[in-house]
């Protein structure tokens, strides 16, 4: 009696083992998924930003020296199917301009524009249809990509803020006054927007790349 207790404890305790090896390794293999599909999506993210950035900065005349070196760290450091060789030779090109070179390239493209800029959001789809599983991911990464979540929400609010502004330089029944600050406070939001899709650009990059 007592061998045949003994016997159906170790059964119940080696079904069990098991039960949590086999367990183990999908949360394993999941985690592995999760992180690679969350990653190539922020990375996907940072090179749509670094362009957004280009563009903006572009049309309102302050590329500088200092943002040509941020472009090429940022495309040489990207490797999905976005990436652009042809732009990052420019870019690589362009560090034999002086700084006056810059600034005239600067002064030509916001010379270029016409009327309010374009503006697109960004979404994390695939980050936000798998929230329900970031448990199985470490602490620290949960963390920056949460971070990097909430940045592109805010980013999103002033896209939506710079398009309602946008539109609103087409009412004919505002005074020549009026139209002036609403001018101005689209061109204020484009800088708002180039600076945080810069800041969250690096911040991914930091999440994707690290310190390569």
């Amino acid at each position: 009696m007592q061998g045949n207790i003994i016997m159906l404890l170790l059964g119940w305790g080696i079904a069990l083992l098991s039960f949590l090896a086999q367990e183990q390794f999908k949360n394993a293999r999941r985690r592995t998924t999760l992180t690679t599909g969350i990653k190539l999506e922020l990375d996907e993210i940072r090179q749509r930003l670094v362009h957004t950035v280009f563009y903006t900065a572009t049309k309102m005349g302050t590329l500088d020296r200092k943002l040509m070196d941020w472009f090429t760290d940022h495309l040489a450091t990207y490797q999905g199917h976005l990436k652009d060789p042809d732009m990052l030779e420019v870019l690589e090109q362009s560090k034999g301009m002086t700084d006056q070179q810059i600034k005239v390239l600067a002064t030509v493209g916001a010379a270029s524009r016409i009327g309010s800029l374009s503006m697109k959001k960004y979404s994390a789809r695939y980050l936000d249809a798998n929230l329900g599983d970031l448990s199985l991911l470490d602490d620290q990464f949960q963390n920056e990509i949460l971070e990097s979540r909430e940045r592109l929400s805010i980013l999103a609010q002033d896209v939506d803020e710079a398009m309602r502004y946008h539109w609103m330089t087409f009412d004919s029944s505002l005074s020549t006054e009026n139209h002036q600050v609403v001018v101005q406070n689209v061109d204020r939001k484009y800088k708002a927007i180039q600076r945080w899709s810069e800041q969250l650009a690096d911040q991914i990059k930091q999440v994707v790349v690290g310190d390569e």
